[in-house]
């Protein structure tokens, strides 16, 4: 099941982005609990989504190394989720598949 992987996307508690960080174009921080990965802290900026360092305890919204960097949370909860990108796969395959025999 594809929405089990993600437990939950809420909003850290690390909003709003201090002045120092809006001036660098940060708009929100997302928290992000997956099923089996464990939680990932994201930054959304106007250009798209990162993967930062923050984590409950500290702040550091600089992007994670390596960089995972999108234009889109959808493709970043691609990259960071192995269990999100599998049943992603899997449920691509069903619909081509069903697809295939409709017409």
């Amino acid at each position: 099941a594809l929405f089990s992987c993600i437990k939950s996307i809420t909003l850290s508690g690390w909003n709003p982005p201090p002045p120092y960080r809006k001036v660098q174009g940060d708009l929100m921080y997302l928290e992000v609990i997956t099923g089996s990965e464990g939680v990932f802290h994201i930054t959304a900026i106007a250009s798209g989504f990162f993967v930062n360092r923050n984590n409950r305890h500290h702040f550091d919204p600089t992007p994670s190394s390596p960089l995972h960097f999108h234009h889109s949370l959808w493709d970043v909860l691609l990259v960071v989720s192995g269990s999100f990108r599998s049943a992603w796969t899997q449920l691509c395959c069903r619909v081509a598949s069903s697809t295939s025999t409709v017409n």
